[in-house]
């Protein structure tokens, strides 16, 4: 019995960002240019800014009859552009994303219009954002949203019930 051991070689470029790359791109894009989170992102101030969310249920966690109120757990998926955040991969060592703190960036106001508490900012301190080198930005605040709706349980158990989360922008 004869047997073959095949190597395989793959000649190609590694890419391989160190932290001083990281560090570098975040001092160029936050300190050098001054980057104001209180700005909307967009070189001409004058034109709208997209922003697409779509919403995932994670779970429904409670439904109060008497209150008229739902509560649910999921979060938002929020993508748009930012023109202030973009870079040139092959500066930073091929660096093509990054991650930073939500607090560090301008955010769409998103709030649940029919929200049955007082409005506030969506996600937390720790949620990080990811950022690509053309200023694409992905933000996914996880989120326990309380909704009022218009609950009617006449027919229960065979009752069926419909309540919309609005969120607006």
């Amino acid at each position: 019995m004869i047997r073959w051991l095949f190597i395989f070689s793959v000649l190609g470029r590694a890419v391989c960002q160190s932290n001083t790359d990281v560090q570098n791109l975040l001092t160029q894009l936050f300190t050098t240019n001054s980057y104001n989170y209180l700005i909307r992102p967009s070189t001409n101030q004058s034109v709208t800014k997209e922003v697409y969310i779509s919403f995932t249920l994670y779970g429904i966690t409670g439904i109060d009859e008497i209150e008229q109120k739902l509560t649910t757990t999921g979060w938002l998926e929020v993508h748009w552009t930012d023109e202030l955040l973009t870079w040139t991969p092959s500066s930073y060592g091929g660096l093509e994303e990054i991650y930073v703190p939500q607090g560090n960036i301008w955010k769409p106001d998103i709030s649940l219009q029919n929200g049955f508490s007082d409005l506030k900012e969506l996600g937390s301190k720790f949620i990080q954002v990811n950022i690509q080198s053309g200023g694409d930005v992905t933000w996914r605040p996880f989120q326990v949203f309380s909704t009022k709706c218009s609950l009617d349980s006449t027919y229960f158990p065979f009752d069926r019930q419909t309540c919309d989360l609005v969120f607006v922008a």
